[in-house]
């Protein structure tokens, strides 16, 4: 059965349209709420270029590309399997935003502040030599399946890393590489649908709210 790739139109009062604005809050994207239900965000773009590292699945990365999306960002994917992305990319065409996919030497577009750039490197797809995004307004989203010896360089210039259900050899890595010290007990809390945000010495966790579109694209973002 093929599924259509436009949505029909829908008309609807100002009130109706605001209440679909993506979950922003003044600091940044909403990536879920902590244990008391306040907001835990990420400011993804700013006036100097960002990076972050996603751990835990594919389809946690394809969620935090499809809110950069509803922030209006411009997107280019580096794949080496489009395939797993092209649903993402035909459901989420409506969003402000926009995708598309480029070999690992196109050229990023640069961003503004209205207009942010994305570049996504799909680390576990093969894809080698990507040029990370390097401009203001511009952020680098580099996602893997696992966390092993041969890709844990990668948190290094990460400006937080977003990792979900960790198993101990990967706990332990990201201890000693971010400094972190208690990470396995926190981690504890990381169960389905809690998404641990670190940096160097800090970490915090959420838990992942999906919207129902994000429900009906992705299904869900568990590892």
């Amino acid at each position: 059965m093929e599924l259509p790739t436009q949505l029909p139109h829908h008309y609807a009062d100002l009130e109706t349209a605001n209440a679909l604005r993506p979950p922003v809050g003044g600091a940044g994207l909403i990536i879920g709420v902590d244990q008391h239900g306040a907001p835990v965000t990420v400011r993804v773009f700013d006036q100097e270029p960002r990076s972050y590292v996603v751990v835990g699945g594919l389809r946690l990365l394809q969620m935090l590309v499809v809110r950069m999306l509803a922030l209006n960002g411009r997107v280019l994917v580096h794949t080496e399997r489009p395939g797993a992305w092209g649903w993402v990319t035909r459901m989420a065409s409506g969003a402000s935003g926009s995708i598309a996919f480029g070999a690992a030497d196109a050229t990023v577009a640069r961003g503004t502040v209205h207009r942010p750039s994305v570049l996504v490197i799909d680390g576990d797809s093969g894809v080698e030599n990507a040029t990370p995004a390097g401009t203001a307004w511009s952020a680098t989203l580099s996602g893997y399946d696992s966390l092993s010896q041969w890709n844990i360089n990668a948190l290094d210039a990460a400006d937080a890393v977003f990792v979900q259900q960790l198993n101990p050899a990967e706990t332990q890595l990201v201890e000693r590489r971010l400094s972190l010290q208690g990470l396995a007990q926190r981690l504890d809390e990381n169960a389905p649908g809690m998404i641990g945000v670190l940096s160097r010495g800090s970490i915090s966790t959420a838990r992942v709210h999906l919207s129902g579109f994000e429900r009906w694209v992705l299904k869900s973002v568990d590892r």
